[in-house]
């Protein structure tokens, strides 16, 4: 008898002409094309499956399953005509592997007994005959609906349960260890942590697979989704940012003549420090490129004040600095490099005029007053100091607009030099230690705790002034996380209190900024202590949820600590009991996140991107604290092929297979989920748009984790057989195959060949899958080289298959 899947004709997509093997995935993949929800319950409430409306049902009113229908194949139904059992198969566990030991060949395997199952063999290899990978279990896609949530553009984050290797991840999964009863869910004893001190949280009640579709969050996450919410829905959906600004006066780059010509008077004071050649832009070129500085930058590191800044009273060093990143945010990357040049000459001949006077001080005798003027610890004359007092609790520290604007000045630098080319990246590097100095200087250590009652003119200066030392600090982290290197801010130095959040920040009017801050209030957190409550393991927001750019710099802070953790060690392991300390602190910042609703997976959202970055970051923490990637990353090479080789150096250990690694590894698949359902061309068109560091970041790690997983199972399963596998990591090669499904690579899971080998090929296909995301202009060098990496490393393990 003939094995496999039998050739069926199934038409294309009507609306993009995709490819597709089986009827039910065309029809789902085209629901997303028509947001169609065909299924409705009587609540109201509309699904776009049959088993998302029987789960609903089950959850929400407590339905029980009901009986299998006959499935009446002459008429040609398909999904909507599958019986409960075989659709909702997440209800039942996967069958069990046969004890054949090691198997050559996957069609000397496809009769593995499912006898185990709660449905007609007969009727399933009807509608759904199983494949030449059914010996290891990756015909099961039903299992894992949770990654195709169609009820908003993507999935959100997986819930904090799965992340919990107290137990694995098949006993959160298989749905008769757990109960749903009349109040929601609960778990069962060996689920109970006995923590009464603790407040409730999503930890505390583990749900199965079975209801992830309807309880993942969306994609912006809904207002009911957390009782804590600062922020009501008509706070968020209210225009934000830069689209609220008065279009004819508040938009920054409103170039008028007048204001024009004193930002080329302020430039053109500097001639006889400038290079030669260096021109002041035309004033539409100039609009362009501020334009495209906060159209770009200034979302994913928002630390100016759009709709009160003057372009026009800036320092001329932090001009230039805006209007060369908004020249590479408009990919105009030459003119963005002679602007950057021009910022950094004043910017070094401001830092040497007050170096030199500082060591005329010293030789004068009179050092105290010279290292105030160079460390900025204390303003250079009274009257300033008097003029900004109010802007700290500690009266006695505030530093001068000058100074704010020359720190501000090099944070833009070095984060447009970090990611450019190989000369940009080196001079970031050595910029980095005059940043930190800078930083120090401007107040990192100082309480800036800020009065209920305040003037918003005043509010805005201090909130500027912190959010631009968290930005500093966040650059500098990025640049460590980037290229290896030590972190040139510690976690401990900061004593500052966390930015607050963005829906204060974008208020164009005293009058609505009161409003907002008399209705909803702010408590000020302290960042230091924040970060050691989340490390053990304690929830920081049930009194009140941090802003979305004081999670961003508790994720960094998380990633910097896990980095010392690596220097400590020289194994590739890091000791279980750190890493299950932090992996309490990551679920407890995810539940930060997921409380603050101005975050979002959506690089466009109307909130900001700073959600989106964040989510890279913590993904990226999930794999540095389960596996030693250091010695695989040179980005400061930027040499694709040398990457690509240390990338498929299987003789450097990263990892040891582990309940632990699992999480990480299902970090790496859900991060693939999400450009397999937006659309791999989509995204590759549109990447470059969001400009976003982190998410390609994070892409390469995970292609790297995820590739060398496949190929350590690969060897287990050639030298030990399918048996050698746990449950686990079993039910992560079908989530692994049910992606790969659903791409113009599907074919590649249809050969004929030895499981071990068949799962060398997902390696591959994966990084494949990955490295066409990337196939499209970017904004950043370094982006194009882990792109072009990634087509390397698919070859490469291509060719192995050869």
């Amino acid at each position: 008898m003939a094995r496999g899947r039998p050739k069926v004709s199934v038409t294309p997509c009507r609306f993009c002409n995709m490819q597709f093997k089986r009827v039910e995935h065309l029809q789902r993949h085209e629901r997303i094309h028509t947001q169609e929800k065909p299924f409705s319950c009587d609540c109201g409430q509309k699904f776009s499956r049959r088993d998302l409306l029987m789960r609903h049902r089950r959850l929400s009113h407590h339905e029980p399953p009901t009986e299998t229908t006959a499935v009446n194949t002459s008429q040609g139904e398909t999904e909507q005509s599958i019986p409960v059992e075989i659709v909702d198969r997440n209800v039942c566990p996967l069958p069990s592997l046969p004890d054949t030991g090691p198997a050559e060949h996957c069609s000397a395997l496809s009769s593995a007994p499912v006898s185990d199952m709660t449905f007609d063999h007969a009727h399933f290899s009807q509608l759904m005959p199983l494949d030449p990978t059914s010996s290891l279990g990756l015909d099961s896609t039903y299992e894992f609906e949770f990654l195709w949530n169609n009820s908003s553009d993507m999935t959100d984050f997986l819930p904090t349960t799965f992340f919990d290797t107290d137990y694995s991840l098949s006993d959160i999964w298989q749905s008769d260890n757990i109960r749903i009863n009349g109040s929601g869910s609960s778990a069962p004893a060996h689920f109970e942590r006995g923590e009464k001190d603790q407040p409730p949280s999503s930890e505390a009640n583990p749900m199965s697979f079975e209801s992830l579709s309807s309880r993942l969050p969306p994609l912006e996450p809904d207002s009911l989704s957390s009782h804590n919410e600062r922020l009501p829905h008509n706070e968020l959906d209210s225009p934000a940012g830069l689209n609220s600004v008065d279009t004819q006066t508040g938009l920054p780059w409103n170039i008028c003549s007048p204001k024009y010509d004193r930002i080329s008077a302020a430039i053109r004071s500097y001639d006889q420090v400038l290079p030669k050649g260096i021109f002041v832009p035309s004033r539409h070129t100039v609009s362009r490129y501020i334009e495209g500085y906060f159209r770009g930058f200034h979302e994913h590191f928002p630390f100016l004040h759009p709709s009160t800044l003057k372009i026009e009273t800036l320092a001329p060093e932090l001009i230039l600095a805006v209007m060369a990143m908004g020249a590479f945010c408009r990919v105009e990357k030459r003119k963005g490099y002679e602007l950057y040049l021009a910022s950094k000459t004043i910017i070094m001949h401001k830092l040497e005029q007050r170096t030199r006077l500082s060591l005329a001080g010293i030789a004068k005798g009179s050092s105290n007053d010279s290292s105030s003027r160079i460390s900025g610890s204390t303003p250079t004359n009274i009257d300033d100091r008097e003029s900004h007092a109010p802007a700290f609790s500690n009266s006695e520290f505030s530093i001068p607009p000058s100074q704010l604007q020359l720190l501000q000045s090099l944070i833009i630098l070095i984060a447009m030099a970090t990611w450019a080319d190989i000369p940009a990246a080196q001079d970031a590097l050595a910029m980095g230690s005059q940043l930190s100095m800078l930083t120090r200087a401007a107040g990192l250590q100082v309480r800036d705790e800020i009065v209920e009652k305040c003037a918003w003119s005043d509010w805005i200066r201090r909130e500027e002034h912190r959010r631009t030392l968290f930005v500093a600090y966040i650059i500098l982290n990025l640049t460590s996380i980037t290229f290896n290197v030590s972190p040139l801010i510690m976690n401990d130095e900061i004593r500052l209190s966390l930015p607050h959040c963005n829906v204060e920040w974008v208020k164009t009017s005293a009058v609505e900024w009161q409003h907002t801050r008399e209705t909803y209030g702010h408590t000020e957190c302290q960042f230091d202590s924040t970060l050691a409550e989340m490390i053990a393991g304690r929830d920081v927001h049930y009194k009140e949820p941090l802003s979305a750019l004081g999670n961003y710099a508790l994720i960094n802070a998380l990633i910097q600590c896990i980095y010392f953790e690596r220097q400590t060690t020289t194994s590739h392991t890091i000791r279980l009991d750190t890493v299950k300390r932090f992996e309490s602190a990551l679920q407890t910042w995810q539940r930060s996140w997921e409380a603050t609703q101005e975050t979002s997976l959506d690089p466009s959202s109307p909130n900001g991107p700073l959600g989106f970055n964040s989510a890279a970051l913590l993904r990226l923490a999930y794999l540095r604290l389960n596996a030693n990637l250091g010695p695989c990353r040179n980005l400061l090479s930027q040499d694709p092929k040398s990457i690509a080789l240390l990338f498929t150096d299987d003789s450097i250990p990263l990892f040891t297979r582990s309940l632990h690694v699992d999480r990480a590894v299902l970090q790496c698949i859900h991060a693939l989920s999400i450009p397999i359902r937006i659309g791999i061309a989509f995204v590759a068109c549109t990447q470059s748009v969001n400009g976003s560091i982190q998410n390609p970041l994070c892409t390469l790690e995970c292609a790297l984790l995820l590739s060398r997983w496949l190929s350590m199972i690969s060897n287990a399963v050639q030298t030990s057989g399918l048996d050698s596998l746990r449950e686990d990591e079993r039910k992560l090669l079908a989530m692994i195959a049910s992606l790969i499904r659903e791409t113009d690579m599907a074919n590649t899971l249809e050969n004929k060949e030895a499981d071990s080998y068949c799962i060398r090929r997902m390696a591959a296909t994966v990084v494949r899958l990955w490295a066409e995301t990337f196939q499209g202009v970017h904004i950043f060098e370094i982006v194009r080289v882990i792109g072009e990496t990634l087509s390397i490393v698919a070859e490469l393990l291509e060719k192995r298959l050869e």
